[in-house]
């Protein structure tokens, strides 16, 4: 990992932004074992790479936060787009109860960067009336302005039916390639407005 970030990193006097989820793990309940665990070492491993690179750099660590039941709602659906998750979402969420509450898992993070960066942490929540959503917080962070900016339509819109169409395709016996041909075509039919 140390590796790949340096190979992308810029020279020390360019501001750098960092985005990704995948920097705390895998989202939880795509597998058995996978979530948030490794966010630590993940994290440790960024903030000493991002401090060898710019060492008078101030290097904040900034968490965007759910919900608790929209979060578990967002991954489930995640998880159903991409994987053969065969699980209601009551049967889902009950295998995934030690994933929250996700304050816990900021405060570990928070304990365990101490001194190295400073963790943040905002609920998406509190971005919904602003120009450009959770962006907006970033900007915010940044000291950036977001006037005169504008959302592009959501790509990740979970259809009307969407869970039930995806879960009944996920326990068909379709094998793996026509299954996700099948979801493929479901995705790309509603974002068209053909269902």
């Amino acid at each position: 990992m140390r590796r790949e970030l340096n190979a992308v990193l810029p020279p020390p006097d360019k501001p750098l932004f960092i985005t990704s989820e995948d920097l705390s793990g895998l989202v939880p309940g795509r597998r058995p074992g996978a979530g948030y665990d490794e966010a630590p070492e993940l994290l440790r491993t960024v903030v000493t790479t991002l401090d060898d690179r710019y060492p008078q750099a101030e290097i904040t660590v900034w968490f965007t936060t759910r919900d608790e039941d929209a979060w578990m709602r967002s991954i489930y659906w995640q998880n159903l787009r991409g994987h053969r998750i065969t699980e209601d979402f009551d049967t889902y969420r009950a295998r995934l109860t030690d994933s929250l509450p996700l304050a816990d898992r900021v405060e570990a993070l928070r304990a365990g960067l101490r001194g190295r960066a400073r963790v943040l942490s905002t609920g998406v929540e509190t971005s919904r009336a602003r120009a450009v959503g959770p962006l907006s917080l970033a900007l915010d962070l940044l000291g950036l302005p977001d006037e005169g900016l504008t959302l592009t339509p959501p790509g990740n819109v979970r259809p009307k039916d969407g869970i039930e169409t995806l879960l009944r395709l996920n326990r068909s016996t379709l094998d793996e390639d026509r299954l996700a041909r099948r979801k493929r075509r479901y995705l790309r039919n509603q974002r068209m407005g053909r269902l």
